[in-house]
């Protein structure tokens, strides 16, 4: 949070290659799994993740008695949507790969993993970062 915006130039993202319903617990689970490889491997405030995909509630029609009730939330993913996004540094490039491959176990499907040639979070490329960076 106290980085600066120049810092964490290296994006990588976990994309979904099949349409898949994701529960929150694999969510949180994966989560905490990338986060202590990346921890383990880089220290604790070199990298930044985020886990972007919002939940909807899934009920149950089971039993007539728990019509419509919450059993558990999912999330709706489609083909190519990004479901973990990992920002570190440049000498950590390989360690984020692999924080997100062992994140990827967690989720059922198939899932691939994407360096981005944005910088970090932002919408701009690299070299376009840098010129408005030099302005």
């Amino acid at each position: 949070k106290k980085a600066k915006i120049d810092e964490f130039i290296i994006c990588d993202h976990m994309v979904s290659d099949e349409y898949e319903k994701l529960i929150s617990e694999a969510l949180e689970a994966a989560h905490i799994c990338a986060n202590k490889c990346m921890v383990k491997s880089c220290g604790k405030g070199e990298f930044h993740i985020q886990v972007i995909l919002s939940m909807s509630s899934k009920s149950t029609s089971c039993c007539p008695v728990l019509t419509g009730s919450r059993q558990g939330t999912v999330a709706r993913i489609h083909i190519g949507q990004v479901i973990i996004s990992i920002c570190t540094k440049l000498q950590n490039k390989a360690l984020v790969t692999e924080g997100l491959h062992r994140a990827k176990f967690k989720y059922p499907g198939c899932q691939k993993i994407h360096i981005s040639k944005k910088c970090g979070f932002t919408k701009f490329n690299t070299d376009e970062f840098e010129d408005i960076v030099a302005e």
